[in-house]
């Protein structure tokens, strides 16, 4: 997700900062819910919302989960529906000690995903913790797939250890229908990138998830 500012800030914004985090915050939550609400309301039976999280500030306490609970409340919408990513940089910071902050995440209902992965091997430890729901691959770690045998071996070999442990696998930035092809056939469960669709609006989107659109 992206948050556009509307002129150019007069400074660096510090992801750091628990005032700007809340703001961020408060932003994708009152818009994005919003139009996850809608898609819901139009039939879109599968639609969930993937929340970034980019500090691990903004788990040093329940606040923020505790708004996103009230917010989805109010517009009827379940937790379920709510999938906080957390990329592979971030990743040991919050597993550390008992991974209490994605503890908290998990005992509150919402799902957890682990994105980026494929860029740094080491954070398969944390796959040992039993907290998360699904795992998105590096466009860097499954592209060469496609032309290289031994790595088509090792994405496969990936794709089964994350089906031993539960986890829903998404391949990030796949751009090409030979890398589509080679996931499918992998039982990788679903991609995303450019290979179907540009960005699109919310109505747009709306539109084409609904029934009936050519999409793969």
């Amino acid at each position: 997700a992206n948050l556009l500012w509307p002129a150019a800030p007069p400074a660096v914004a510090p992801l750091d900062d628990p005032a700007f985090l809340d703001r961020c915050d408060e932003q994708l939550r009152s818009t994005a819910l919003g139009h996850l609400a809608e898609w819901l309301a139009r039939g879109v039976g599968l639609a969930h919302l993937a929340v970034p999280l980019i500090s691990p500030r903004q788990l040093d306490d329940e606040r923020m989960l505790e708004a996103w609970a009230q917010h989805l409340a109010g517009v009827g919408i379940g937790r379920v529906r709510i999938e906080f990513e957390v990329d592979e940089e971030l990743f040991p910071v919050l597993a550390a000690d008992g991974a209490a902050p994605l503890q908290r995440v998990k005992a509150a209902g919402f799902r957890l995903a682990l994105v980026g992965f494929g860029r740094r091997l080491g954070v398969l430890s944390g796959l040992q913790l039993g907290l998360l729901d699904s795992i998105k691959l590096a466009p860097e770690f499954h592209r060469p797939a496609s032309a290289d045998a031994s790595t088509a071996q090792v994405v496969g070999t990936v794709l089964a250890m994350a089906k031993g442990l539960g986890l829903r696998v998404v391949a990030d930035g796949v751009i090409d229908d030979d890398g589509f092809a080679l996931l499918r056939r992998q039982g990788c469960d679903a991609v995303q990138g450019l290979m179907n669709s540009r960005p699109l609006s919310p109505q747009a989107c709306a539109a084409w998830l609904g029934p009936g659109h050519g999409r793969r």
